[in-house]
């Protein structure tokens, strides 16, 4: 997706503020702080330690999964699809 040139400025300018700039809208000096979260499934490895792709469902995970068991029936006891939190934001 494309920006044209400006679109991204906040606030825009009006007459009144133009005028008078002191009187324009005021700024929070910082943003409120706040958290939030995001689940995604996770087929990972036991053997190396480490997550090796990552999904939007556990259907989508259990499916690749099945997928590689197929062509690898030993790496059953290896990997597992977990479900994985990753949270953001907070006091700094």
């Amino acid at each position: 997706m494309r920006f044209g040139v400006g679109l991204l400025r906040w606030p825009r300018p009006s007459r009144r503020m133009e005028a008078n700039p002191s009187k324009g809208p005021k700024m929070p000096a910082r943003p409120p702080s706040h958290s939030c979260s995001v689940i995604f499934y996770a087929v990972v490895s036991d053997q190396i330690h480490q997550v090796i792709q990552f999904f939007g469902t556990p259907a989508e995970a259990e499916a690749m999964l099945e997928t590689v068991l197929e062509d690898k029936p030993d790496w059953r006891d290896v990997l597992y699809v977990d479900r994985v939190e990753l949270v953001t934001g907070g006091e700094n």
